[in-house]
């Protein structure tokens, strides 16, 4: 309880003296009460935002490093003619099936291939390690080549 002079010297400096009832303690008391609930409140929210996030990027890691992307070694190019290889990276697992740089890509699995959206769609349809069937046109002839796929190189052994 605040305590104020009284009399004269109170009036003289312009205060009131500060009468507290119970009433007022209790609306203080209250007040106090729910700024505490609301800090604990905003504080309980920020801590799960926190856990969260830190989830995702536990999530993220083990995702990171558990997945790898099919590939044959190949980059592929729509022209006119048709999904034509235009390189054959060395060792990859194109080279070791024998596919050579102007082979014309018909199929895949004997689903047609008619862009190279369609290749890397029917790629990822594919785990490293599956063996795929490419149907090559090759001096007017349609070839049929089966080869495994290989997850794409990662770290120094892709340079």
């Amino acid at each position: 309880m605040l305590r104020t002079e009284v009399g004269e010297r109170g009036l003289l400096r312009g205060t009131t003296p500060l009468v507290r009832t119970r009433a007022a303690n209790r609306t203080d008391s209250l007040l106090n009460t729910a700024s505490r609930a609301h800090a604990l409140a905003r504080l309980t929210a920020q801590l799960a935002v926190v856990a969260l996030l830190l989830c995702l990027a536990v999530a993220n890691l083990y995702v990171r490093s558990t997945w790898s992307e099919p590939e044959d070694g190949v980059r592929w190019a729509t022209t006119p003619d048709g999904v034509v290889a235009q390189e054959i990276a060395i060792g990859s697992p194109a080279a070791r099936a024998g596919i050579r740089a102007g082979d014309i890509l018909a199929e895949i699995d004997f689903a047609p291939i008619d862009s190279e959206s369609d290749v890397v769609a029917r790629l990822h349809r594919a785990s490293s390690g599956d063996s795929v069937t490419y149907t090559l046109i090759r001096t007017k002839t349609k070839e049929s080549l089966r080869l495994p796929l290989a997850p794409i190189p990662s770290g120094a052994r892709g340079l």
